[in-house]
């Protein structure tokens, strides 16, 4: 169980959830990637709330960790003599996120995950099912390069969802898979 009262969680390499074994996340908890994603044999059960939703986002998403990478330089300003008139300062924030800092989720011949009231920011393939049945409720995709596929199988229910600023496809379903939604 990753708890609010850890959070946030930082993932550096991609974990994996083992068939036969939950990953249940509590509301509020934030993940934050530096890379790497999660591989869902098993299942995940992530339960947020209108109030305390969860969020799966970059490792440079300044919004969640209560810092900020940007950085200050400064340099002396001369005039055409070679005086020393002052200092010139100017702020630089080298570690935007972007879409595809972090792999996204990959679920493969699992069944029984949940997630509600989830956001996911700034990922590659953000949602992958392969022979898998995944409910969703209230899900949001943004700022990433792809949003739900589902193929071989799979059965995704989706019950309200937002897609917003992503590269390619919100959701492709194909290869006898199934999307229900409201």
């Amino acid at each position: 169980t990753w708890t609010l009262e850890n959070s946030p969680y930082v993932v550096s390499n991609s974990i994996t959830i083992q068939s036969g074994a939950t990953l249940t996340i509590e509301p509020g908890v934030v993940v934050m990637f530096d890379g790497g994603g999660i591989n869902i044999f098993g299942k995940i059960l992530a339960g947020g709330t209108d109030a305390e939703p969860i969020y799966f986002t970059s490792f440079y998403d300044d919004e969640f960790d209560g810092t900020s990478d940007e950085e200050e330089f400064c340099s002396e300003d001369f005039d055409e003599e070679g005086n020393v008139l002052g200092e010139i300062c100017e702020t630089f924030d080298f570690w935007n996120p972007q879409a595809r800092d972090w792999d996204g989720f990959y679920f493969r011949d699992s069944a029984g995950s949940s997630l509600e009231n989830v956001y996911f920011r700034y990922s590659w393939s953000t949602i992958v099912l392969d022979s898998s049945e995944v409910n969703f409720k209230n899900l949001s995709v943004t700022s990433s390069i792809s949003g739900l596929v589902a193929y071989n199988n799979s059965q995704v229910e989706l019950l309200g969802g937002v897609f917003d600023n992503l590269n390619n496809d919100a959701l492709v379903v194909f290869n006898d898979s199934t999307l229900s939604s409201e």
